[in-house]
């Protein structure tokens, strides 16, 4: 599920900035669940985690409501807060040396080192954080150009605009039936979120792609055209959406996903 750059505050510091969300079982062992939060599009080979954010991956039970074709998602949450400290000295390669925490449900803390293969352990959990190929294929000029025009400009061969780019990763890979409660259909959402007595929320992803492809453009929105909506958004509870703003998420989605069923192709 991807999310580049989906917001001022995300342009403005990009170490906030929730690339993709994925969430599977793992392939070794369907008893763990596999939780990836890539953040930092763009990341150079010195990019480092924020020392000043703390990376939330939350999880809930999911069961498929009865007489409805919607899901239910259970009240009991799980967090996991991966948290870094300042990068060291570089090492021998000349890379910044940084060392990462993870906080469990349980209020155990795994203690890892930033691109390290190995990770680290404990009962329940393996962890990984560190630079990554940016797995997401976008043919921004072609997308750019299909909502100027309001006509598919897409071509049978594209190109990827993120070819070559890099992120920042954080996997875990949970023993869900040791950490979590229920099963085995979960609902997950990432955040970012400052540190401190009263952590902000700066940004948060669960279903893919919802800020800039349907609530990104402006020119469709006939009630809220000059209104930047992202980052109200991204200021919400995706388990507990208030009810300050939901008018306005409508109104977008409604000419958003008109656009998005019918646009025209060209002749």
């Amino acid at each position: 599920m991807s999310d580049h750059i989906s917001g001022p505050r995300a342009i403005a510091d990009p170490v906030t900035d929730i690339t993709d969300v994925f969430a599977f079982p793992c392939p070794e062992n369907p008893q763990h669940l596999v939780l990836i939060m890539n953040v930092f599009p763009y990341a150079g080979p010195s990019a480092v985690f924020s020392d000043a954010v703390i990376y939330r991956l939350r999880v809930r039970s999911v069961s498929i409501a009865p007489n409805s074709r919607a899901f239910a998602v259970g009240a009991d949450e799980f967090t996991f807060d991966c948290t870094f400290d300042v990068p060291g000295s570089p090492d021998s390669g000349g890379q910044p040396v940084q060392q990462g925490h993870c906080t469990m449900p349980n209020g155990k803390t795994v203690r890892f080192r930033v691109n390290d293969e190995d990770g680290g352990r404990a009962e329940g959990m393996h962890v990984f954080a560190g630079q990554r190929s940016d797995p997401f294929f976008l043919d921004g000029p072609m997308a750019a150009q299909t909502l100027a025009t309001r006509q598919l400009a897409f071509k049978q061969v594209g190109s990827d605009r993120l070819y070559g780019k890099d992120v920042l990763g954080i996997v875990l890979r949970i023993e869900w039936a040791t950490l979590l409660k229920g099963g085995p259909m979960f609902a997950v959402v990432c955040e970012t979120l400052t540190t401190g007595k009263r952590p902000i929320r700066l940004e948060r992803v669960g279903r893919p792609e919802i800020k800039n492809i349907t609530l990104g453009a402006k020119i469709f929105d006939r009630v809220n055209r000059d209104l930047e909506i992202r980052d109200l958004y991204n200021n919400e509870d995706a388990f507990n959406l208030s009810e300050h703003y939901v008018g306005a998420y409508r109104a977008r989605l409604k000419r958003q996903s008109h656009f998005l069923r019918r646009p025209r192709r060209k002749n």
